[in-house]
């Protein structure tokens, strides 16, 4: 895994998540975007092994940024994993759903916790 996107809106999020990307993967190159815009310009000239994708975004549902991601040539098998704080509320969706149709490889919920 050497080349990453991360998506996220708040720096002070973007920062502490690359801090934990670079424990799990210490040789990752790590390409931030606040916003979809910038996401989108990234992934149309980069070529990314993964992106994590903030799921509440400001006026932005993660699914439908996997939509635009998909829609980039070349780009439709790329992994997406969906940030959300979803699960962190016991009757809100877990973030399942979103995962299977924002088509998600996968989902974390914020805050993560590194395994002890």
């Amino acid at each position: 895994m050497s080349n990453i996107l991360l998506l996220e809106d708040l720096p002070e999020i973007r920062a502490w998540l690359k801090v934990l990307i670079h424990q799990v993967f210490p040789q990752a190159q790590i390409s931030e975007a606040s916003r979809v815009h910038d996401a989108l310009e990234l992934i149309t000239a980069v070529k990314f092994d993964l992106a994590l994708i903030d799921g509440e975004m400001t006026g932005t549902a993660g699914r439908s940024v996997a939509a635009a991601i998909r829609s980039v040539p070349g780009r439709s098998r790329l992994p997406l994993v969906l940030m959300t704080t979803l699960g962190a509320q016991p009757a809100a969706n877990d973030g399942t759903r979103d995962a299977r149709e924002g088509r998600f490889a996968a989902y974390v919920t914020k805050p993560v916790r590194p395994a002890r």
